[in-house]
């Protein structure tokens, strides 16, 4: 994550509802700038955010890091959209599925259908409160990750 007019956005299953209070993220290889990286858990229309929280600063390769939310929040079973992007200047890896050239081609850009991996344009480290679903660019493999992260209550 190297820009923070750039975030990485991918489609996110919840099969059963939970309760939310810190999610957690792992960071991966390599750290060259550490920075902090906002994560927006958004509904399927994008319409609003469920929460959005701040990350410590990632400062180390292999790490966790927990972002602890506000309050505790409830998630309803579904499909959503994650958001993560840095808030300033930085360059770190955080771990996450790469989508394979073949799968990604297939499955992840189909017509008429949502783009499932891919990026948005934002302001400047700023996570909006809505997203466009129609919006979210769609990149090629190595590009953009689905990050792994945790939801605990």
């Amino acid at each position: 994550i190297t820009n923070q007019s750039v975030a990485a956005v991918w489609q996110v299953p919840i099969p059963f509802p939970l309760t939310a209070s810190v999610i957690t993220v792992l960071s991966g290889n390599a750290v060259g700038t550490g920075g902090t990286l906002d994560f927006t858990l958004y509904r399927e229309s994008g319409a609003s955010s469920v929460f959005t929280v701040t990350t410590p600063t990632i400062s180390a390769a292999y790490t966790t890091y927990r972002a602890y939310l506000s309050s505790t929040t409830g998630i309803d079973a579904g499909n959503y959209y994650a958001m993560a992007n840095t808030n300033a200047a930085a360059n770190f890896n955080i771990v996450g599925w790469d989508t394979e050239a073949s799968v990604y081609g297939r499955l992840g850009n189909v017509d008429g259908e949502p783009v499932i991996n891919g990026t948005y344009v934002i302001a400047g480290g700023s996570p909006p409160t809505s997203i466009v679903t129609t919006a979210i660019t769609s990149v090629a493999t190595g590009q953009v990750n689905n990050l792994f992260f945790r939801i605990d209550g």
